[in-house]
């Protein structure tokens, strides 16, 4: 899951303009923002009715399945405004990438800190990284709940590392 939240939503942080920290409380709004924008879980599993009802004008019976799609729930504009905008600073931000309720992920908040730390550490370690392809070159795996990409394509240059972070000398 960590893999999938991660990987699938980093082209859209590469090709975004970087605020000024990507450390802190900064990296934990850009993973919650890239979460609702573009979530590792597209769909939920089906659900069935356990009683008539109405829901988008369409008539459900006792026992007809739904299937609940998670991506258009974080794009819906009573709840997030301007949501098919990236905003990496949103501060009310109650997306749906991890489920909710009975159907919440047991490993959200292992996956929340890995992907903070790699994002705050991978920006600031690697400044220049950016896609090494373009957007519509990139290639989805397939399947109706989790999705993500193949690959991530990426370039960088190498900065010498200062003394104190970390590096070793040899």
């Amino acid at each position: 899951m960590t893999a999938a939240a991660t990987r699938g939503s980093w082209h859209i942080r590469l090709t975004t303009p970087r605020p000024g920290s990507s450390r802190g409380s900064a990296a934990a709004a850009a993973v919650e923002e890239l979460l609702r924008f573009d979530g590792p879980v597209e769909l939920a599993t089906w659900r069935f009715a356990s009683e008539p009802l109405t829901l988008g004008g369409q008539r459900v019976e006792r026992g007809d399945p739904v299937l609940v799609v998670l991506a258009a729930a974080d794009r819906d504009p009573a709840r997030f405004p301007d949501p098919d905008r990236l905003d990496l600073g949103r501060t009310r931000n109650p997306h749906l990438g991890y489920g909710h309720g009975i159907h919440y992920c047991l490993g959200a908040p292992l996956a929340r800190l890995e992907a903070r730390a790699a994002l705050g550490e991978l920006l600031s370690r690697l400044p220049g990284l950016r896609l090494a392809a373009d957007v519509v070159e990139l290639r989805w795996r397939g399947g109706l709940i989790m999705r993500g990409l193949r690959e991530l394509p990426v370039v960088f240059t190498a900065e010498p590392m200062a003394r104190g972070d970390g590096a070793s000398a040899m």
